[in-house]
This record gives C-alpha cells, sequence and structure tokens, in this order.
C-alpha cells in the first residue's frame, strides 16, 4: 500500500526492464506511461503513493499491471466492483479493444448488464457445475436470470 503508482505498476514487468541486474528507469517509466494514456489513469505523477487515487485509478493501475505482461489470455473478477460509473466504461472500451485485438478474456461477474454488455457467450453456472451456455440472439437477461435459477427461459 505505501508503493508509488510507478513501482506498483512496474513490480511484475522487472525482468523486462532491467540489464545486466540493474534496473532501466526509462524503460520502466517509458512503460508505464504507455498504460497511463491507454488507460487513462489519472494520478498527479508516477511518484505518488497508489493510495492516493481513486479506486478506480487503482484498479487501472493493477489493470495496466497485468496487461503489460502481454497475456494471451486475461482472467478478470468483477474488474469494475467499486468503481465509478465514468471509469466503468472506460473499463469497457478497454476490454472491448482487447478482445478486438485478439485477446481472450474470460470474465468473471456478477452485473448481469455487465456481463450482456462485454460477452459474445456466457457459461452460467450452479451448485458448481456449468448450468448453461447462452450466445447469440439467446443472450438476454431473462435467459441469463433463468439459467442461475434453475428455470426455462
Amino acid at each position: 500500500p505505501t508503493q508509488s503508482v510507478l513501482d506498483n505498476f512496474a513490480v511484475s514487468t522487472l525482468s523486462r526492464d532491467t540489464r545486466l541486474g540493474l534496473i532501466s528507469p526509462s524503460a520502466r517509466k517509458a512503460r508505464y506511461d504507455l498504460y497511463r494514456e491507454k488507460l487513462s489513469i489519472a494520478a498527479p505523477r508516477p511518484d505518488a503513493p497508489i493510495t492516493t487515487l481513486s479506486g478506480g485509478n487503482q484498479q487501472k493501475v493493477l489493470l495496466a499491471r497485468a496487461l503489460a505482461l502481454e497475456p494471451a489470455i486475461l482472467l478478470l473478477n468483477d474488474p469494475t466492483r467499486g468503481v465509478d460509473v465514468a471509469t466503468r466504461h472506460v473499463l469497457y472500451d478497454v476490454f472491448r479493444g482487447l478482445a478486438s485485438d485478439g485477446m481472450g478474456l474470460v470474465i468473471l461477474s456478477s452485473e448481469i448488464e455487465e456481463i450482456l454488455l462485454l460477452c459474445q457467450r456466457v457459461l452460467v453456472f450452479r451448485e458448481n457445475e456449468v448450468a448453461a451456455e447462452i450466445s447469440g440472439d439467446a443472450l438476454t437477461t431473462d435467459s441469463v436470470i433463468s439459467a442461475m435459477f434453475g428455470r426455462a427461459a
């Protein structure tokens, strides 16, 4: 919690920003700046404690840290929980862009509206099993709720 925004972001990419055992501050800062812009992270300065950021911006820093590893698949667990509406929509745009660029996204969300906005295919789990797989035109609020409660849509 006492780490700076930059240190918190860069912890996942230390090996990429190190040459001959020394951390390259310029490489680390350049990578941070790239993701700060991509995710519209509002931080007063990179050396500010991460705790000085809003919850939404803290969430964006954590997402940037994961994206900096350039994963093929990103697992997201309630990715917009606790963030304001404006940040939520920024994150939705980021997720759509990542998917358009070919990244696989697996999203666990308790927000049905979020699922309908972001997902092309939904697996509904009930009692530790897949209760339904819904996609295409069948993917509606009613079909998801029905699957959650074990009723036919």
